[in-house]
């Protein structure tokens, strides 16, 4: 009986390790939110992709401050910061300026030629 007491005691600590580590990673995940928003990839990005970021930054918030629901295990913690990560790596705005750029320069060259 001690034996299995002892057992579930040290996986619950070890839940609570890995929830500490999962969440400090996700904190980090969205340490540079502002500087992302400011950043021309996010700012020329098509809206989608940046509701989709703005989305879940707002997850991510919402699991550290424990809003509306304070009981995540790890996986759930993990999954959002792959969300962020995803969402982050998805924006377009730099494609999307370069993109505008050409087709601005295209018609200077037509024309000098």
């Amino acid at each position: 009986m001690l034996a299995q007491t002892v057992a579930n005691v040290n996986t619950i600590k070890q839940t609570a390790q890995d929830l500490n580590q999962a969440m400090t990673q996700l904190k980090q995940g969205i340490a540079d939110k502002d500087q992302t928003k400011a950043n021309g990839n996010f700012v020329n990005a098509d809206t989608d992709k940046q509701n989709a970021y703005n989305n879940a930054v707002a997850h991510a918030e919402q699991i550290i401050s424990g809003t509306p629901n304070a009981n995540v295990d790890p996986q759930q913690v993990a999954q959002a910061l792959q969300q962020v990560n995803q969402a982050k790596g998805d924006l377009n705005g730099n494609h999307n300026l370069q993109v505008a750029k050409t087709m601005q320069i295209q018609p200077l060259i037509s024309y000098q030629t």
